[in-house]
């Protein structure tokens, strides 16, 4: 009976405290990244995978990792950020999600989607930090896209991240190839009166033309 008098004299631990040996005078605070809810324990609870706890005595107050945030590991002591390219809208979670192709994100930390590439731009690949511009002789007219449309017969563009569709060549010049950054000249003898040509036309019997990139 004294010795369960004695036992009855000890303090129980408290919430968030624990013991795992006998005759000691204190107990221990959770460390960092463990919680106990419940008194007189012997060991305390690592937080679960998407949550942490950054103080040394942690009783009920686990966080949750928030929006643009992570945790894949139990028994944090803090969140992870979402890396450029990623992003996460969900609290409570384990992963970041790798912006789909068509967009990208450059900040370390996205609450939401990952950002659309503009007209003008291009993203074939996934986890990207930032959008590709269309090269001269591409264009691409839509937002989110993976590649960039050559330039049709006809026409051409010197320009990079081109939004619109390519000029037409005019009167004059052609185009037979897709993809071009320039139209060329009609040559000596030959002539074109329409845009958006191929190519050009053989003066026919009794004309003739010394000139170049010649319209009539």
């Amino acid at each position: 009976s004294s010795s369960i008098a004695e036992q009855n004299n000890c303090e129980m631990c408290a919430k968030g405290q624990y013991q795992d040996k006998k005759g000691k005078t204190l107990c221990s605070a959770c460390i960092p990244g463990k919680y106990q809810t419940e008194k007189e324990q012997v060991d305390c609870i690592p937080c679960g995978v998407g949550r942490y706890a950054d103080t040394p005595k942690t009783e009920d107050n686990r966080t949750r990792c928030g929006e643009g945030e992570f945790e894949s590991e139990s028994g944090s002591t803090s969140c992870l950020e979402c890396l450029p390219g990623s992003h996460q809208k969900h609290e409570e979670q384990t992963h970041c999600i790798e912006c789909g192709v068509g967009r990208s994100s450059e900040t370390p930390k996205t609450q939401g989607n990952c950002t659309k590439c503009e007209e003008g731009e291009y993203q074939p690949d996934e986890g990207a930090t930032s959008c590709l511009y269309c090269i001269p002789g591409q264009y691409q007219s839509q937002e989110g896209q993976i590649n960039c449309t050559e330039c049709e017969v006809g026409r051409a563009s010197p320009d990079v991240g081109n939004k619109n569709e390519c000029d037409a060549c005019l009167g004059g010049t052609y185009q037979v190839e897709q993809g071009a950054t320039a139209c060329l000249y009609c040559i000596p003898g030959q002539y074109q009166t329409k845009e958006n040509q191929a190519n050009c036309a053989l003066c026919p019997v009794g004309r003739a033309s010394l000139e170049k990139n010649a319209s009539t």
